[in-house]
């Protein structure tokens, strides 16, 4: 039978452990927040870009799409003699 010093004692070394696994907790849970706080700024810092050239694009007509950009690269593009009108 254990004596009620050793219950205390037992009692003691649970409650230390314990407390170090809160403080460990608490720390790995406020590195992932850190971390999600992050990629939100970078996703909403992405957001604005893609609105900011969505516009740009709106404003200019100028968005071409990448297979047209690398045709008109390689053969002369749809402005080329020959080419349908009209089409990119």
């Amino acid at each position: 039978m254990r004596s009620l010093q050793d219950e205390v004692l037992l009692l003691g070394r649970q409650a230390a452990a314990t407390t170090r696994l809160v403080k460990s907790l608490d720390q790995q849970l406020w590195t992932i927040n850190a971390e999600v706080d992050t990629a939100n700024k970078r996703v909403d810092a992405a957001q604005a870009a893609a609105a900011r050239h969505d516009i740009a694009t709106v404003r200019t007509g100028d968005e071409v799409s990448l297979p047209v950009a690398v045709m008109s690269a390689g053969d002369g593009g749809p402005n080329r003699p020959g080419a349908t009108p009209g089409l990119r």
